[in-house]
């Protein structure tokens, strides 16, 4: 769980015209403040993940890739002291190619790779194409993560997850109940929960939807299993997923109820053995 800069900021690097959207340290510095500030922290969200453009054009004499002297004066190792003196981590942008490498010039805590055969070393792996800031990149990948759920289920397991893309909310063209199915959605499929946005002016109604902790610890219950869609028709699906607490062999459940249209409906469940205030989320 964390923050991305990539659908925010993407490779803006003319600090001069834009001093407070270019990639460079000031910007992340203040995202980290963000996240301890507004409370993302505390919920978990303890990531900040440099992405591309934090690096020079050329490598230094050991063929190192480095950060750009101009926009990240005080280097990597310095930024990320910076994160962990907030108890925050730092992550980093690389590529597999004739233009990056899997190494970084200093400790990292988490890396970014674009390279496809990466997997045996990974504990999370994109699944689908780039997510982008509209309903029908959201829905197409849903509608590819209930098709193929079964295989992508048994691909993951606790220290290695499905990455459906990072969340849109706040986006301009991503309304709040598609961020809040969203939002719904990728916690019952266990996937990372990483934000993009600019921190500093985020609504409160959207620093809201990320913030909600039963929703957040549904992603991060210790089972770790990937929620499955149940029920299906045209405009309903109903999706559940195993949860603890565990009594003997039987996990408790979350469930998602999605629906496509404005119609009202009705949907009932028979529980069994559901006794306990703990069962529910």
């Amino acid at each position: 769980m964390g923050w991305m800069s990539w659908a925010a900021f993407y490779c803006e690097t003319d600090c001069e015209k834009f001093p407070d959207s270019c990639i460079n340290e000031k910007l992340y510095r203040e995202m980290a403040d963000h996240l301890v500030k507004v409370g993302f922290l505390t919920a978990a969200y303890n990531r900040s993940h440099t992405d591309d453009c934090w690096m020079e054009n050329l490598r230094d004499e050991k063929r190192r890739l480095i950060a750009d002297r101009k926009r990240f004066p005080s280097g990597i190792k310095n930024l990320t002291k910076y994160m962990h003196d907030r108890h925050l981590e730092l992550g980093i942008y690389e590529g597999i190619g004739t233009k990056t490498c899997a190494g970084s010039p200093c400790s990292m805590d988490s890396i970014k790779i674009d390279y496809k055969a990466a997997r045996v070393a990974c504990n999370t792996w994109r699944v689908y194409l780039d997510i982008e800031g509209s309903w029908r990149s959201i829905d197409s990948i849903i509608q590819y993560m209930d098709d193929n759920q079964d295989v992508l289920a048994a691909g993951r397991a606790p220290g290695g997850w499905n990455d459906p893309d990072i969340l849109v909310t706040g986006l301009p063209n991503v309304t709040f109940d598609q961020a809040r199915l969203q939002m719904t959605l990728w916690p019952i499929w266990s996937s990372p929960l990483i934000m993009l946005n600019d921190l500093r002016s985020w609504k409160p109604e959207c620093r809201n939807n990320l913030l909600n902790r039963h929703v957040t610890a549904i992603d991060q219950d210790p089972l770790g299993i990937m929620g499955k869609v149940v029920r299906k028709t045209e405009s309903i699906r109903v999706y559940v997923k195993p949860v603890i607490p565990v009594r003997e062999d039987s996990t408790s459940f979350a469930i998602a109820v999605v629906k496509k249209d404005e119609l009202e409906f009705r949907v009932s469940f028979i529980t069994k053995s559901c006794d306990g205030e703990t069962v529910y989320r």
